[in-house]
């Protein structure tokens, strides 16, 4: 059972909603346990997870985590070395630089950078 987190692990309605009141629509998330796994350091970089009309929400950046001593450039990587079953212990993990949620104008301008989804400045805000 993988614990609610909302910088880390939430439920969809939640950030379905949390988005909406901001103007963007989630797109397809990466679950696990029925929860979507919200920390961009979950998601390959240049990942898509909501989209307004003007602008894309997308993974930025580069992730650098250590886990029982090991270190892992991605959470794939660790995933990939003790299984899917250890995101349940995501809590342990030790993020040495972490990933943030970039707002991506269609010019191709980053708008914002956020890893709450709380501090997501709406549209209107952003001009997108």
């Amino acid at each position: 059972m993988i614990d609610v987190d909302v910088l880390r692990v939430i439920e969809r309605p939640i950030l379905e909603y949390l988005f909406k009141i901001k103007g963007f629509t989630l797109r397809e998330p990466l679950e696990y346990d029925g929860k979507i796994l919200f920390m961009p350091d979950f998601y390959p970089d240049r990942y898509v997870i909501a989209a307004s009309h003007g602008a894309l929400i997308i993974c930025s950046g580069e992730s650098a985590i250590n886990y029982r001593d090991q270190d892992f450039d991605s959470v794939e990587e660790l995933v990939a070395t003790y299984g899917r079953k250890e995101i349940e212990n995501y809590a342990d993990w030790e993020f040495r630089t972490v990933k943030e949620w970039a707002v991506l104008g269609l010019d191709n301008k980053v708008r914002q950078y956020f890893t709450n989804p709380i501090m997501l400045k709406t549209t209107k805000q952003l001009r997108c």
